[in-house]
């Protein structure tokens, strides 16, 4: 999960080792803003999200088959936040609707993972990357798992 708060950028993850290397890079590589945050440290993580203006969850939690779950409580929102949820299956998480019922702008990772696979085709083919179809197929694959 990334923060984003007071042109900080904080990270918590339950694997800490690729999250350590994470904070290493944007602080060396771009501005010394980034900060790990224990997982544990519910405390902390929850003040921080409630101060944020920008939540990206990143972890998985709420992608089918535990859409019952997410990774953030509904009472540490704010309306002013935009929540991005990396998950696009369900398109619209626990985590997304919780955020929405509020007034947050919310995202979903179906774009990402759309245009990630643009990419990649053109890279691996050299031929212009096939958007529109994909997102077709995309949509049809996700509707077919949620019947």
């Amino acid at each position: 999960m990334l923060i984003a708060a007071q042109k900080k950028i904080y990270i918590v993850d339950k694997f800490p080792e690729a999250s350590t290397s994470l904070v290493h890079d944007i602080n060396t590589n771009f501005a010394p803003i980034a900060e790990m945050v224990n997982l544990e440290d519910t405390t902390t993580v929850n003040h921080l999200v409630s101060q944020s203006d920008v939540v990206l969850n990143a972890s998985g939690i709420g992608m089918y088959p535990h859409m019952d779950e997410t990774p953030i409580s509904k009472e540490v929102l704010r309306p002013h936040q935009i929540v991005f949820d990396a998950t696009y299956n369900p398109l619209k998480t626990r985590l997304l609707q919780e955020a929405e019922s509020i007034g947050c702008k919310i995202l979903n990772g179906l774009g990402m993972v759309i245009h990630q696979g643009a990419i990649q085709f053109k890279l691996w083919t050299g031929k212009e990357e096939p958007v529109e179809a994909m997102t077709t197929s995309i949509n049809k694959i996700i509707t077919e798992m949620q019947k």
